[in-house]
């Protein structure tokens, strides 16, 4: 007789594993870090079936796919009052490469509970108000489409708030400069840094590279440096 312990969700992906094998017990491993008061908590991960392609020549996800990725979404944020998602962003910005797949993967983190919906990316909010510095337009309506309604979704009456971009550090700002990969890499580091909360946001202090101290201000939602090395 089977044991109905023998599967893992697997917080990156939403999906089970054997907990007999590499990953699940790597898995295992991680949650009996977080419960032994290890730093940063597990936080649960989704992602559509075409992002998880190696390469940065993404299909784009068919209706369906979006739709079951935003209802494991959904379910995440009641349990745990955060997720990691990760879709294709529908850019074309390979076209020229390939034809098929054409397209970048983007990753980017919500916290949540019943009043506020945050949302924490490496772009702050350009990709949902499709705005740039200069409120000028920067994509078709196609592109920010996806994105904009699995925001909107997950987000339903309540306030919608984008956390503050994390520049002036300067392993953010290499992250930042990055041309690709980089909205995984500042949703990993701003886990690290635990900054993506249970809310309601709390002040939390941020140690920076050279030994500065930074604060991020939870009433303002901005990070400064409070204390420099001398």
């Amino acid at each position: 007789m089977k044991s109905k312990y023998e599967k893992i969700i697997n917080p990156k992906t939403g999906k089970l594993v054997n907990v007999n094998g590499k990953l699940g017990k790597k898995i295992i491993n991680q949650y009996l870090l977080v419960l032994k008061g290890g730093r940063g908590k597990v936080i649960p991960r989704v992602s559509t079936q075409k992002s998880q392609r190696s390469n940065y020549k993404k299909a784009a996800p068919s209706i369906k796919d979006l739709e079951d990725v935003t209802s494991y979404a959904e379910r995440d944020l009641k349990i745990d009052g955060k997720v990691v998602f990760s879709m294709v962003w529908p850019s074309g910005a390979f076209k020229h490469e390939e034809k098929t797949y054409i397209h970048q993967g983007h990753t980017f983190a919500m916290s949540r509970n019943k009043d506020t919906l945050v949302v924490y990316d490496n772009s702050h909010d350009k990709k949902y108000y499709n705005r740039d510095e200069n409120n000028e337009k920067i994509w078709d309506s196609k592109v920010v489409k996806n994105y904009q309604n699995v925001i909107n979704k997950l987000k339903g009456n309540r306030n919608l708030v984008f956390f503050t971009l994390v520049t002036g550090i300067n392993r953010y700002d290499k992250i930042l400069d990055q041309e690709q990969g980089s909205c995984m890499q500042y949703i990993d580091e701003l886990i690290k840094d635990n900054l993506i909360q249970d809310l309601p946001l709390n002040d939390i202090k941020i140690k920076g590279d050279n030994g500065d101290v930074w604060l991020y201000n939870s009433s303002k939602n901005e990070i400064y440096k409070i204390e420099a090395v001398v």
